[in-house]
């Protein structure tokens, strides 16, 4: 009777030990197979991408150094100064440049030595982004001035987007892209009538580096995913909101960008304000290619217009901000880094 209790209770204890390796073989097969779900969600989320910090700093210098030659205007010393710094500074990082010069017809008959200045980044790379600006600055003055017949420093209007660019081109030579980048300088956008000049079709009067790039294109076919306009980027007090042409052509690309500034933290300037379409280099880059550009200007949404030192004396280095060079040079970087 002992033993056959004792077998009983042998075989019971068996039965435990077999009940608890089956439960903790199922225990390890549910683990199992949870596993690679894990794992697939890992591989499916998009890897964070380093975006280089731009430095407001080294814009703010480039700034300094073209007010330094002068007011920039068409058939000047200074421009063909200026003309040789942008080029030799787009080639100490490492760019391919191109200087596109030629011969414009100003609204007043005037003909206008003209130097656009291309930089390309891996030419070879079909998958590629254009940004662009102005860098000439304007022959007169407007509003506000008692010396309306000699030009401002262009601090700002011309002087501004220019610098942001020459930022993102030097930490792209130190960090890398991995799509190709052009960079565009244009000549002669700021050459337009006054206000109080009647000329027919004004309008195309201004923008005459952009035209003539767009009919005289340097590069054999050319297509970017986008192009992105810098105009009066870096004046005191910017705000810029999306202009309708932009939206109208590039609402994808204009999406982007206004809510890539408002994730990293600049809504103070980036604003969803809307205002109308604008006459500026991206509306005759974007007709001359069918690229959608979207324009990054900086407007007045209280009073209209670009600001109170638009186009007079005041546009010079004082009023800088390095903060609105910072918002606008680290925002493009993050749109083209993470494409």
């Amino acid at each position: 009777m002992r033993k056959a209790m004792y077998l009983g209770a042998t075989m019971n204890n068996v039965f435990k030990i077999l009940s608890a390796l089956v439960i903790a073989s199922l225990i390890v097969s549910c683990q199992t197979e949870e596993t690679p779900k894990k794992s697939k969600s890992t591989k499916s989320a998009k890897p964070t991408v380093e975006v280089p910090a731009f430095s407001s700093d080294s814009a703010f210098v480039y700034v300094e150094e073209q007010v330094a030659f002068g007011p920039r205007v068409p058939n000047s010393d200074a421009q063909l100064a200026c003309a040789k710094y942008l080029s030799d500074k787009l080639k100490s990082f490492d760019f391919e440049v191109i200087e596109q010069k030629g011969e414009v017809l100003a609204y007043n008959k005037k003909k206008l030595r003209m130097i656009n200045i291309i930089g390309r980044y891996k030419p070879e790379n079909p998958r590629r982004v254009l940004l662009f600006a102005h860098w000439d600055t304007r022959h007169i003055t407007d509003a506000g001035s008692e010396d309306k017949e000699s030009p401002s420093d262009g601090a700002n209007d011309g002087g501004s987007g220019i610098g942001v660019l020459l930022e993102i081109a030097r930490q792209v030579q130190l960090s890398g892209l991995n799509i190709g980048l052009d960079i565009v300088f244009f000549d002669t956008e700021d050459y337009g009538p006054p206000s109080n000049v009647q000329v027919a079709n004004r309008n195309e009067f201004w923008c005459l580096g952009s035209q003539y790039w767009g009919a005289n294109m340097p590069m054999e076919n050319y297509r970017s995913l986008y192009g992105i306009g810098l105009d009066m980027v870096g004046g005191k007090g910017a705000a810029f909101p999306r202009d309708g042409y932009s939206a109208s052509t590039a609402g994808w690309v204009q999406k982007r960008i206004w809510d890539t500034a408002n994730k990293i933290g600049y809504s103070e300037y980036f604003v969803y304000h809307k205002i109308g379409p604008l006459i500026d280099d991206y509306l005759y880059v974007n007709k001359a290619t069918g690229i959608p550009c979207v324009d990054i200007i900086n407007s007045d949404l209280k009073q209209g217009g670009f600001g109170d030192f638009w186009h007079t004396h005041n546009d010079n280095l004082s009023n800088i901000d390095k903060g609105a060079l910072k918002a606008v040079g680290q925002t493009v970087m993050h749109v083209i880094y993470n494409e």
